[in-house]
Order: structure tokens, then sequence, then C-alpha cells
């Protein structure tokens, strides 16, 4: 299709536009602090207490909070009140960056609201500043490689959908880590310094797993619109990796157009059965139009079998694979290279070769040849500038193209078989 030609460049817009999202969402608040939420959380703990040991949790006067502080009564909303009170405006919403700067800095206060700490112990020797700095990379590392995507995706000018799916994969995956499994680790570090919280006392969090189901809880509540977004934009991300390397595969070949030509000193690999006379007399008939150039199939057939036929090009394997090898190829038809032979005029085996690397086309007028990159390696010449992806460009005959970091090396044009 004439859009699959074009190397549908749509992919690289909408690519882009989801990689740059999930780096903005870094700035969106990741927590977001109120009374309200608090007591929620804590609300949460001192129910997974009774759950865990009932008369334990009665005598640490769980019923009290429980009972006390149902939601939409006046006891909770001034409760509620009283905590906001105590948080400082600045620290209501934490984005994902300042979470990062916080955590990798010197001097870091643990001074978190409701927390009453044991006496005459100094928490930041409790090595929950490493387990803060885990979670930090855990943000940071999809930004990083979502980062890197976008560049290359934009200096390329090509999508990479095996990265956009690693992309959407870490993302989930740091995130799942950072909400599911970063709070147990948090409070095996804290317990022997935290003596109790608001509304959750000191004999309450003495229960098996209310304290780590009180952080989690606190991390849950105080989630923010960065979690949302994250997981939003992977989602996509893993939808159009998939998409792209399926339906919407990017110049894609069609399996019916083999790539035609002239074999001489050597058998290429083409996917198919080489091609006879009478099926170059037909090619001829038709990309020349035979009978109105020469009035007669007579003189038509003459000038064919004399070759006086319309220039076309030819390609000179000189290394790897192929050496020794020609093939002519006619004027404006493409020749595809890879290892795919379903899409390929030309079947490498080296698997440093993409599946469809590059293609290649002949302008008679010019003389000159049109090479387009398809590869996730790049394709690129003997002087070492790259082929674009998605657009062709012209170059002169000689040029030497070079695959698998010159493992695989053709000849566009002028000479012969080395």
């Amino acid at each position: 299709m004439q859009l699959e030609r074009q190397g549908m460049k749509w992919q690289i817009a909408l690519g882009a536009a989801l990689l740059a999202v999930l780096i903005g969402s870094m700035f969106l608040p990741l927590f977001k602090v109120t009374g309200e939420r608090y007591i929620s959380a804590a609300m949460k703990a001192n129910t997974h207490a009774e759950e865990e040991d009932l008369d334990a949790a009665k005598k640490a006067g769980t019923e009290e909070v429980t009972d006390q502080y149902q939601k939409n009564t006046s006891k909770r909303k001034e409760k509620a009140k009283e905590f906001d009170k105590k948080i400082d405006e600045k620290s209501d919403r934490i984005s994902g960056i300042h979470f990062i700067r916080w955590a990798f800095s010197s001097g870091k206060e643990y001074d978190f609201p409701g927390a009453v700490y044991v006496e005459k112990k100094d928490i930041k020797k409790s090595g929950v500043t490493k387990i803060f700095r885990i979670m930090a990379m855990l943000l940071l590392l999809p930004i990083l490689v979502g980062a890197a995507n976008l560049v290359f995706m934009l200096v390329r000018r090509k999508t990479y959908p095996v990265w956009l799916l690693i992309s959407g994969l870490m993302e989930v995956a740091c995130q799942g880590i950072f909400w599911l499994v970063m709070p147990g680790m948090i409070w095996d570090k804290i317990s022997a310094y935290i003596k109790c919280f608001t509304l959750i006392g000191e004999k309450t969090l003495l229960i098996k797993g209310t304290g780590k189901c009180a952080i989690q809880s606190m991390m849950v509540e105080f989630m923010s619109s960065e979690i949302y977004v994250g997981l939003g934009v992977a989602g996509a991300l893993l939808l159009c990796a998939i998409l792209f390397m399926t339906a919407c595969r990017p110049d894609r070949m069609s399996p019916n157009a083999p790539a035609k030509g002239v074999f001489q000193q050597g058998e290429w690999d083409v996917g198919g059965p080489v091609l006879d006379l009478s099926e170059q007399w037909d090619d001829f008939m038709k990309t020349n139009q035979a009978m109105d150039s020469f009035g007669n199939q007579a003189a038509a057939e003459e000038a064919f079998l004399t070759g006086y036929v319309k220039p076309g090009g030819v390609l000179y394997g000189i290394h790897g694979e192929y050496q020794g090898c020609r093939l002519e190829i006619q004027q404006g038809e493409e020749i595809v290279l890879g290892r795919d032979p379903q899409y390929c005029g030309l079947v490498f085996s080296n698997r440093k070769v993409s599946r469809r690397h590059c293609g290649i086309r002949y302008d008679g007028d010019t003389g000159n040849y049109q090479v387009i990159d398809y590869s996730s390696n790049g394709t690129t010449f003997a002087d070492g500038s790259m082929a674009k992806a998605g657009t062709y460009i012209s170059v002169p005959a000689g040029t030497i193209l070079n695959m698998a970091k010159g493992a695989e090396q053709i000849r566009l044009g002028r000479g012969t078989v080395q």
C-alpha cells in the first residue's frame, strides 16, 4: 500500500507523543497527602489488625478507631482538619521528580505527618534511605529508557516497536514493584524506630502484618495522578508496539511481488524460482511499452533479443554471502534485502542482517540508485553515511552498501564482480 511504502510516518508521531507524555508524567503529583486520605489508610490498618487477631486488636483499642471514625462523621471531619493543619502546604502534593530529588539529597528529613518515633533512636540509621533510593530508581528508569527511545526515534526518523514494548513493560513492572513490594521493605527497616502513628496505636502495630499494611495503605491512599497517567501511557505503548509489529508493520512488502532480475555468475537466492526467458519477455513488454516503442511485436522481439532494452541497474556482491555474484534489476523496480524470504527479494542468512534490511531501486534517467532503510540495525555506506528510514535517498553508481557492520557488502552498479 502507498501508506506502507511512505514509511507510515504517523507511527513516529504517535510513538514520540506517547513517550513525551511518559516523560512528562514525572512532573505530575505522585502523592497527594490529606487528612481524609490518611484516616482512610489508618482505618484499613486497624481493620487488618482486627481480622488478624481480634482479641489483641480489641485490647489495642482498634474498636474505638473503627467505630468513631466512620466516613461522613463529624469526628472524622474534625480529625481530618486537625491533620491537614500539620501538613506543610508545600508537601501536600509530591511529584515524581520531587521524590527523586528528595531520595538522593543529603541530610534528608524523615518528619512524616502522623508518625511518633522511638526516643533516642535515629531513623536515619535504619537503612531506609537505600529503600527510598531504590524507589527513586524505579521511577527514573522507565523515563531514561523512554527518553533514549524518543531521541533515537527522532534522530533516525523511524519507530522501534521492540523498544516501545520494552518502555511499556518497564513502566508497568517498575510501578508494580514501587507500590506493591516497597511498602513491606520500608516497614522492615523502620519498624524498630516507629512507636505509633496517629490512630494506629503502638500495640496495634505489634499485630502481625499491621505495620506493612499501614505503610501500604498510606501509599495507596496518597496515590495521585502520576501512576494513572504512567500506566495509561504504558498500556498505549504496549498496544502500539504490538500493532506496529503485526497489523501496522511499516514498509511491509507484498509477498506476491518478489524482485526480478537477470542472473549471472552465481545464483542469487530471491526466495522464489529463477525467471525464465518468457517471463522476462512478458516483463519487457509491460515495463518498456514495447508495442508503442517499436510498432509491432516482431520489431519489439528483435529489439529484446538483440539487447535493445531500457537500461537497468546492476548489483555486485563484493563481500560476504553473495561475493562474486551479480544481479540486474529493472528500472523503477525495488529489490528488498533481508533475512525474511516472505518479503525480501535477496535473502541473507547472516543474523545481523535485519528481517527487512533495506530496499534498492534504479533510476535509469539519472543513472543513480535509490536506497531506503527498513532495518533496526541501520544501513551504512562506505563513506560512513547512513540510509534514511522511511525515505529514499539517491546515491551515485559505484556506491558500496554495508550491512551487518560490513560483513555483507553490495556495490550498486559500476564495476565487475570481485
